[in-house]
C-alpha cells in the first residue's frame, strides 16, 4: 500500500495545468493588447514626424526654423515615450530615455543640446520605422486575428449576410462557402486550428517589437 507521502506527491503533477491553459491565455491576451496599442501609436507617430519634419524643413531659413525643429523634437520625443511606456509594460522594466540635460535656457544653446543628442536621432528614427513597419506588421497581426476570430464565431452571424458567396476568406473559402450551419461549425473547426497560429504571431510581433523599442528607445 503506497505512504501517504507517495500519494500526496502526486498531487503537484497533476494540479498545475489549470494554471498553465491561465498563464497561456493571459500571455495572449497581452499579446494582443499590445499589438492594438501599437496601431494607433504607429499613425499618430506618422503624423507627426511628417508634419514636424516637413514644418522644420519650409522654414529653416528663418528664426522660427530652430522653434518649429525643437517643437518637433518634443512631439517626437512624446512619440517615443509612449512606446517606451508600453514596451516598458509588456516586459515587465521601465524603459528610460537617455537624453542629454539642456544645462542652459538660451535658444542656441538648448538647440545644439537637442541636435546633438544621439538620443534625438534614435527617437525620430523609431517614430519613422515604426510609422511604417510597425504599422505593416500590427496591422498583418491584427487582421489574422480578426480572420479566426471570424472564423470561430461564424455559427452566430453567417445567417445574416445577404451574399456569402462574396465574403472571400469568411464565408467564401474556395473549396465551399458557408450556405447552411453545418458548413457554419466547418468554418468554426478551421478557426479553432488556427488560433494558435494567429497566437504565435501576436507573440512575435509584440516580443520583437517590444526588444527593438527597448533597444532604441532606452539608456545608453
Amino acid at each position: 500500500m503506497p505512504s501517504i507521502d507517495a500519494i500526496s506527491s502526486c498531487g503537484p503533477s497533476i494540479r498545475p495545468a489549470p494554471r498553465y491553459r491561465t498563464r497561456v491565455l493571459s500571455t495572449a491576451g497581452r499579446d494582443l493588447l499590445y499589438v492594438l496599442a501599437v496601431l494607433p501609436l504607429s499613425i499618430a507617430g506618422f503624423a507627426i514626424w511628417v508634419t514636424g519634419v516637413s514644418v522644420t524643413l519650409s522654414l529653416a531659413v528663418l528664426v522660427v526654423g530652430a522653434l518649429a525643429w525643437l517643437g518637433t523634437v518634443a512631439l517626437v520625443r512624446l512619440a517615443a515615450d509612449c512606446d517606451r511606456r508600453l514596451a516598458g509594460w509588456y516586459r515587465g522594466a521601465r524603459i528610460d530615455p537617455g537624453y542629454q540635460p539642456t544645462r542652459s535656457s538660451e535658444l542656441g544653446s538648448t538647440l545644439r543640446t537637442v541636435t546633438r543628442d544621439p538620443q534625438t536621432w534614435r527617437d525620430l528614427g523609431w517614430v519613422v520605422g515604426n510609422s511604417t513597419i510597425g504599422f505593416v506588421v500590427a496591422t498583418a497581426a491584427v487582421t489574422l486575428t480578426g480572420l479566426v476570430l471570424g472564423l470561430i464565431t461564424t455559427p452566430a452571424w453567417w445567417w445574416a449576410i445577404p451574399h456569402p458567396s462574396q465574403e472571400y476568406a469568411t464565408l467564401n473559402l474556395g473549396i465551399y462557402t458557408v450556405t447552411s450551419t453545418g458548413l457554419a461549425f466547418v468554418n468554426t473547426a478551421l478557426g479553432l486550428v488556427l488560433l494558435p497560429v494567429a497566437a504565435a504571431v501576436n507573440h512575435w510581433v509584440a516580443a520583437g517589437h517590444s526588444r527593438l523599442a527597448a533597444r532604441f528607445l532606452g539608456a545608453r
